[in-house]
């Protein structure tokens, strides 16, 4: 998983530590600065492992086979469980960070040793698993909530070499939750998370409408924006009330009659510039759009005070 990613890397400020058997911490910063990191590999390990990522900053972004994008930003935590299925991960931006990494086999005998130090807590491995294969937990994020916003105010104080072995007993108490389930992933407030999901919406429409010439697909926005198309077009459609399609066809016909209107380009050079190669879709798209032709559109425009009225029919 991301442990094994991270022992991939050369050349950056990563530190490794192990104090508890099964438990192996990294600290680490990788700047791309001096590197861009792109790594491609499916999961090889045998054993049973969970890695828990604390996020001081930055963003990194994780892919599994199955086209699943995940991104991970400042003071967040990403849990991966051994289902996970990496394909790639993604560092586009300088990210720092903890990785907690648990082999849960090698760290059975420190977990039942933490639970009687602890007064017999109830942390049993077999049931975390259980209810992370039941939850299908494969790989979560964990932001705005009252237990991250709680870790990253104390890892601010802290020194360095405290950070990561606050990181271990943070980990092992999220574990706790999930074995007495008093952690719900699936019931978290989604008011943060769409607050964040609404501002990549908002930086999608800026890039469409600064690319209305060029051949945009959900395909290329969801890898440009780390979004997932599903949940791309599922939160599109809630946020704006309409699909990426009709949101960018309005655009480029709002676009194309503010240049009918205003400038001295041919009908053939417009179409161009808002995304078509020929005169004969646009035409038809644009006469459906304002029940004109552009020629009679230009026309109409030049003679008159010409306001339009749009079709809000699907077309």
């Amino acid at each position: 998983m991301l442990s094994e990613f991270l022992k991939e890397i050369k050349g950056s400020n990563i530190k490794w530590g192990s104090s508890t058997p099964g438990i192996e911490w990294c600290q680490f910063c990788i700047s791309t600065k001096t590197e861009k990191i792109v790594s491609s590999f499916f999961n090889t390990l045998s054993s049973c492992n969970i890695e828990l990522l604390f996020c001081f900053k930055g963003e990194l972004v994780a892919r599994n086979t199955k086209g699943r994008i995940f991104t991970c930003q400042q003071q967040e935590v990403l849990l991966f469980a051994d289902s996970f299925s990496m394909r790639g991960i993604e560092i586009d931006k300088e990210i720092e960070g903890i990785l907690i990494s648990i082999d849960i086999s090698k760290a059975k005998e420190s977990f039942s040793v933490i639970s009687n130090i602890m007064g017999n807590w109830n942390l049993n491995i077999d049931t975390i698993m259980q209810y992370i294969d039941e939850m299908s937990l494969e790989c979560e994020i964990l932001h705005y909530m009252p237990w991250t916003l709680s870790v990253f105010s104390a890892l601010e104080k802290l020194a360095d070499d405290e950070q990561s072995c606050f990181c271990i007993w943070k980990t092992i108490e999220l574990l706790y939750m999930l074995s007495t389930r008093t952690i719900q992933f699936k019931n978290l407030n989604d008011s943060f998370i769409n607050d964040r999901v609404s501002r990549r919406l908002n930086d999608i429409c800026t890039y469409m409408e600064l690319h209305l010439d060029e051949k945009i697909t959900i395909e290329k926005l969801s890898h440009r924006f780390y979004l997932s198309s599903t949940s791309l077009k599922k939160h599109f459609l809630r946020v704006y009330g309409q699909s990426v399609h009709k949101w960018l066809l309005k655009k480029r016909m709002e676009k194309a009659a503010e240049l009918l209107q205003f400038s001295s380009m041919t009908i053939l050079q417009i179409a161009q510039s808002v995304g078509y190669t020929g005169l004969s879709q646009f035409n038809v798209t644009f006469k459906k759009y304002f029940k004109s032709t552009p020629g009679q559109y230009r026309n109409m425009s030049n003679s008159v005070k010409f306001s339009p009225i749009q079709q809000d029919n699907n077309i």
